[in-house]
């Protein structure tokens, strides 16, 4: 019975040949002492098939999420893991792309998806010990070797499959054949991704997305001829400095004068190198000077910015993917140059974190929560980035916190967005909010807060002597570039 993908599936096929004794071939080589095409063929449970048919069934009947592959035990020790999830594309229709991750590289590979059950057989080949896969009926967890078991989680992890990305996006803010995506390597001439750069153009598309509002919402008017100033700090590779900048010359026809800022002199180099190739560099007519547009690298650290930004005050302050404190010191840079647009996306709340524990914790009811790893770790990245949307706010900014881009996609996906509106706050109530925030999770000391303080911020004026001593900060954190 059942649907006839399943019933001509190669998994079936093979199972009828074992028990008929015609072959056991189709079964993957086991490491030493495991022999599964024996186990098989006396009865024992074929916990990789059982796998294997729930992952196909998954992709067909519309429930599949993503699914994960790890522990390699193969020949092959460079391989770590191996990320699956469903693409269209336009040759295959609806396919499964694998990226296989290894310790230098990744390598991506798109397979149709009728042959899913043969893909996964494949790739267990390789030599994986454990798979993940996450449905929205429920998730599936393998483990072979020694200790092997198949389990089943009724509560799935997701409650909703993500959206399918397309190779050819439609009605896209950003066309994939421009230049500079060539450059950065994310597209081929075509305009078609390279290899394991689908979600990176996935992201740079919602990042100006998120611009594109964020310019609006602020209401930049011309100032006698004086370009829209934007600086990036800790842009890494320079992927979404490129893209802001193009789209808003390009689409929005503004003068703009963007500026990355970035720790890596090589990275530098090779960024100002493609921005002229691309035709986006302050061109000689501009005169190079303070005032002009276009797009240029320099190198800097975030935590040396944080008394005044490299080329003057900025209209706009992006700073992802920055780690830890380093966050904090690009938000207090903006602030300070009176930035009417930031944008961050925090990464590694590790001040906060250090500081949440279940011995220190004055909250007898928070401690439960913060004696385990992860859920502490969790609570430290809310609170921390809560804390900073509050300070916003006490600056005179209206804040927003949200998702920037699905977590399928990449981890660090939480993003502070601020837009500067000129209303006045009752300075009291969000100092009031803030001791209020602080005591309640324990902690004594955050970075923002102790940047502001020091600078006379009212909202933050004597949260030293309310809460605790806040004192000198942690070494402030390096970038972890996008």
């Amino acid at each position: 019975g059942g649907p006839s993908w399943l019933r001509s599936s190669p998994l079936r096929i093979a199972r009828e040949r074992d028990a008929c004794g015609l072959s056991i071939s189709t079964r993957r080589a086991q490491p030493p002492g495991v022999m599964k095409g024996a186990a098989a063929a006396l009865g024992e449970r074929d916990i990789e098939g059982e796998f294997t048919e729930h992952f196909i069934k998954a992709v067909h009947d519309g429930s599949f999420v993503k699914s994960t592959l790890s522990q390699n035990k193969g020949e092959d020790r460079t391989l770590l893991n191996a990320y699956i999830k469903l693409v269209e594309i336009k040759k295959l229709g609806k396919a499964l792309s694998v990226v296989s991750r290894h310790k230098t590289n990744d390598i991506t590979k798109n397979y149709d998806a009728n042959e899913a059950g043969a893909m996964l057989r494949d790739l267990f080949n390789e030599g994986f010990q454990q798979g993940h896969l996450f449905t929205l009926t429920g998730d599936w967890q393998l483990k072979l070797g020694k200790k092997s078991g198949l389990k089943r989680i009724s509560k799935p992890a997701f409650d909703e499959a993500p959206e399918l990305w397309h190779d050819e996006p439609k009605n896209s803010i950003i066309s994939s054949t421009v230049p500079f995506l060539q450059l950065l390597g994310v597209t081929s001439h075509d305009g078609k991704p390279k290899a394991g750069m689908g979600d990176k153009l996935r992201q740079i598309q919602k990042f100006v997305e998120i611009v594109d509002r964020l310019i609006t919402e602020a209401k930049f008017s011309a100032r006698n001829g004086e370009p829209l100033r934007i600086v990036d700090m800790g842009c890494g590779k320079g992927y979404l400095t490129f893209a802001a900048h193009h789209h808003l010359t390009e689409a929005r026809n503004m003068r703009v004068q963007t500026q990355g800022v970035e720790m890596r002199k090589d990275l530098v180099d090779k960024t100002n190198t493609y921005a002229r190739a691309a035709g986006m560099a302050p061109m000689p007519e501009e005169g190079g000077g303070a005032g002009a547009a276009g797009l240029s690298f320099v190198q800097g650290m975030i935590s040396q910015q944080s008394s005044a930004l490299p080329g003057g005050p900025a209209d706009v302050l992006v700073a992802l993917h920055a780690c830890d404190t380093a966050t904090d010191d690009a938000i207090f840079s903006g602030i300070q140059a009176g930035a009417s647009v930031i944008i961050v996306s925090p990464c590694c709340h590790k001040e906060v974190r250090k500081q949440m524990d279940a011995v220190s914790s004055p909250n007898e009811a928070l401690r439960d929560v913060v004696s385990h790893g992860i859920l502490c770790e969790r609570v430290a990245e809310i609170s921390t980035d809560a804390i900073r949307a509050l300070l916003l706010e006490a600056a005179g900014y209206r804040t927003a916190v949200f998702e920037f881009i699905g977590g399928q996609h990449t981890a660090k996906n939480i993003m502070i967005t601020a837009v500067k509106d000129g209303k006045t706050r009752d300075q009291e109530k969000v100092k009031k909010r803030l001791e209020m925030l602080m005591e309640f999770h324990g902690i004594k000391k955050q970075r923002l807060a102790t940047l502001l303080e020091r600078n006379g911020a009212p909202a933050v004026g004597t949260i030293a002597a309310d809460v605790g001593t806040i004192g000198a900060p942690d070494a402030i954190g390096a970038v972890d570039a996008p």
